[in-house]
């Protein structure tokens, strides 16, 4: 179950990674939960972790929440 978890968060950073912009909830919840690699609420959670962790940098403005990725993010995928 752990190893799940890691890898959502793995993705989850490297789409970040990957573009140079915030993503938004919605974006990353789309590509995740539309190719079924887990729950709303497994991702939710990992969200979470990810941005507990300072991986991630949470930003909510004008009712939607924005992810940026961290140094430590972009250290932690090379």
């Amino acid at each position: 179950m752990a190893e799940s978890f890691t890898l959502y968060k793995l993705i989850i950073l490297y789409m970040l990674n990957k573009v140079d912009f915030p993503l938004t909830t919605s974006q990353i919840s789309e590509f995740i939960l539309d190719k079924g690699y887990t729950t709303y609420f497994k991702l939710q959670e990992s969200l979470s972790e990810l941005a507990a962790s300072s991986l991630i940098l949470p930003e909510t403005t004008h009712n939607r929440t924005l992810y940026h990725l961290t140094e430590n993010g972009a250290e932690t995928i090379l």
